[in-house]
């Protein structure tokens, strides 16, 4: 399932507003904005939006695809008119990926218990992409609880391979104090940045 997401452009005010004696102050800022898909040269976003002179900050629409590359440059104005534009900038649209697909949970260990999660990375990795070397980590989970709201709940962070298919032993040295006997439950959160 593909997301949205949105890109932050912020800039600072000119050291030189178009004059040296600051008689002609910054009136306000036109921001130029467009995206692109992975992979296209073609432009399928695109945008100018003209901005107050307090104003040092902008997002893009939420309408974003994952994957997208977004290119920006701002130019400041005054009462003689528009200063020249900055040099684009650009950033690539990360979003939240999907879940991993746990494929088994397993257990052992005397006298340490331990689990070992098997899981594959999901076709949306948040980048637009289904490459798992985007990923940068998963925090698990541990409940003794369906619900992970008692209390009862340990996470790790751990780091990815960026292979499709990951395997990962978690216990103490992970910082999970785990008895054996008890029913455990699992989840996992994935990380791109």
């Amino acid at each position: 399932a593909a997301s949205s997401g949105v890109v932050g452009v912020s800039y600072g005010v000119p050291t030189d507003a178009g004059d040296l004696t600051s008689t002609f102050p910054v009136l306000g800022y036109s921001l130029e904005w467009e995206g692109r898909a992975l992979g296209s040269v073609a432009v399928s976003e695109r945008g100018t939006v003209e901005l107050g002179s307090t104003v040092l900050a902008w997002e893009t629409p939420g309408i974003l695809a994952s994957g997208m590359t977004i290119r920006a440059r701002v130019r400041a104005q005054n009462v003689a008119g528009d200063g020249a534009w900055t040099e684009f900038v650009s950033r690539g649209v990360l979003v939240v990926p999907d879940a991993p697909m746990l494929v088994s949970v397993g257990s052992g260990g005397q006298p340490s218990p331990f689990l070992r999660l098997e899981w594959t990375v999901p076709e949306e990795t948040g980048a637009g992409t289904s490459a798992a070397d985007v990923l940068t980590s998963m925090t698990v989970e541990v409940s003794t609880s369906a619900v992970f709201t008692d209390g009862s709940v340990s996470s790790v962070t751990v780091a990815t391979s960026g292979e499709s298919s990951q395997q990962v032993r978690l216990g103490a040295d992970e910082g999970l104090s785990l008895v054996l006997g008890t029913t455990y439950f699992v989840r996992g959160m994935l990380s791109n940045e």
